[in-house]
C-alpha cells in the first residue's frame, strides 16, 4: 500500500481597485515539502466568475467537489469584501523520487 501524503489547493481572489480594474484570480497546488506545483493567474470580470473558475480548478486538481472562499477583511470604497481565500487540503499517493 502506498504512503499518502498531504497537498494543499490554494486560492485568492483580489479585486484590482483602478479604474476598470478586474479581479484577479490565483491559484496554486504545494506538494508536501512545500514547493508550488502548479500555479496559474486569471483575470475576471466579476467575483462570481472568479468563484466559479476557482471551482472548476479545485475539481480538476482536488479530489473535492468545491471550495470554499471566506472574505478577507480587505474591504473597497462601498463596503465589499475586495479579497476572498480559500484553501484545500488533500492525500495523495507518494511518488518515489529516483
Amino acid at each position: 500500500m502506498a504512503k499518502k501524503v498531504t497537498h494543499t489547493f490554494k486560492a485568492d481572489i483580489v479585486f484590482n481597485n483602478m479604474p476598470g480594474g478586474a479581479w484577479h484570480s490565483i491559484f496554486g497546488v504545494i506538494d508536501e515539502e512545500g514547493i508550488e506545483r502548479v500555479a496559474y493567474t486569471q483575470a475576471w470580470r466579476t467575483a462570481t466568475a472568479a468563484k466559479r473558475y476557482m471551482k472548476l480548478m479545485a475539481q480538476e486538481f482536488t479530489p473535492r467537489k468545491t471550495i470554499k472562499m471566506i472574505p478577507t477583511g480587505l474591504l473597497d470604497a462601498k463596503g465589499r469584501p475586495a479579497a476572498f481565500e480559500g484553501k484545500i487540503e488533500f492525500k495523495v499517493d507518494k511518488v518515489d523520487k529516483e
